[in-house]
């Protein structure tokens, strides 16, 4: 991987996951009400993230009037980039938590336990 420049790096420190996430699903609503119920917080706090956002990375993402907002060129770009972001982690994701689940278990049983030890041991991770 490149190394990343600086200014890059400390905008990118500044940003969240979370930030991300909720801008997608606020551009996916159209509407901050909506968006807050769909993710589970209040108004304001999706406010206030989008607000976060926007500063952080320094660009306006939304044209605010009014009679509500409108998403600018950039915040279009960004939205662009934000759900192939958060599509990529949660494939991956899933394709971890996929693997992890079909990984076999493997005991090692040291030579001086007797079968009966190991049995019982056996059992005792079953019910567990």
């Amino acid at each position: 991987m490149n190394q990343i420049q600086p200014k890059w790096t400390a905008m990118l420190r500044r940003l969240s996951f979370r930030q991300l996430l909720y801008f997608c699903e606020l551009c996916h609503f159209m509407n901050f009400r909506k968006a807050a119920e769909s993710l589970g917080v209040s108004q304001p706090t999706l406010s206030q993230q989008i607000s976060q956002l926007e500063e952080n990375l320094e660009l306006s993402l939304l044209s605010r009037s009014s009679t509500g907002f409108q998403i600018t060129a950039e915040g279009q770009q960004c939205l662009r980039l934000f759900q192939s972001l958060l599509n990529d982690c949660s494939e991956e994701l899933e394709n971890i938590h996929s693997k992890a689940q079909q990984q076999e278990l493997r005991v090692g049983i040291p030579s001086y336990q007797n079968f009966g030890q190991i049995d019982e041991l056996l059992r005792g991770f079953r019910v567990a």
